[in-house]
């Protein structure tokens, strides 16, 4: 019997060896915040899951199983892979936004599948009132995609052609990263009848890359202040995102 003992003693030394080990390559995850669909992707040396919630080792012989509630612990911080080098964006998602002027003061169209916008403002009946924080405009939410990372690191450029008409003299573009609270690019368009060209060469932002982790909105927004008394119709061609 003590014969008997001691191998059965051995054989679950064994198997709390073949646990740990198991254990020590295998990512379990709970609770998932993805109701376990799309794919799960760790770092290096690991393999994606499609719909699954455990991760194994290449070198592992575990298995995958699907684990309902499963939660992801974190996330694998990988620039995206770009494979175009001509990205349009099109304004399929958009919200317009006002403070402290009437939402008749400026309206946007935009074909459908199109990537040209056409902004009609009227500031002409719109009187002075330097003390308040005023502005109008839209917010282009349909992003290629929201991490801009490898647009920056890769030299990519954001462009698009401007043209106004009448005396409408100004807009804004703003870039914002709402998840930072910031706005990781400003800039004033001086219009004019004339087409004129927007070129920002992403790559300049390299010591910043990580601001374009989250890119959440493109804007475009006049402040009544700047353009009292003007009004026309500004076009926003060919928006979209380029390599060079």
């Amino acid at each position: 019997m003590n014969f008997f003992s001691l191998i059965d003693s051995i054989c679950s030394i064994a198997s709390l060896i073949v646990s740990l080990f198991v254990a020590s390559k295998v990512i379990k995850l709970s609770d998932s915040n993805n109701s376990n669909l799309g794919g799960i992707q760790q770092g290096k040396g690991n393999k994606m899951a499609k719909d699954h919630a455990v991760m194994a080792d290449n070198n592992s012989s575990a298995t995958y199983n699907d684990y309902s509630g499963a939660t992801i612990m974190g996330e694998f911080d990988e620039p995206p892979v770009l494979t175009e080098s001509y990205y349009p964006i099109s304004a399929t998602e958009m919200d317009k936004y006002q403070e402290g002027i009437s939402p008749n003061t400026c309206n946007m169209t935009a074909p459908e599948n199109s990537n040209t916008l056409c902004l009609s403002a009227d500031f002409e009946k719109i009187t002075s009132k330097p003390d308040k924080n005023r502005w109008i405009g839209y917010s282009i939410k349909s992003m290629p995609m929201r991490d801009w990372r490898s647009f920056v690191n890769e030299n990519y450029s954001l462009q698009f052609s401007y043209m106004a008409t009448e005396s409408i003299k100004e807009v804004w573009i703003e870039i914002t990263n709402l998840q930072g609270n910031k706005k990781i690019h400003k800039t004033r368009l001086q219009l004019s009848q004339t087409d004129l060209k927007f070129s920002l060469q992403l790559g300049k932002y390299k010591d910043t890359v990580e601001d374009w982790k989250f890119v959440d909105e493109i804007c475009f927004v006049f402040f009544p202040e700047n353009c009292i008394g003007q009004k026309g119709l500004v076009f926003i061609t060919d928006l979209s995102i380029n390599r060079g």
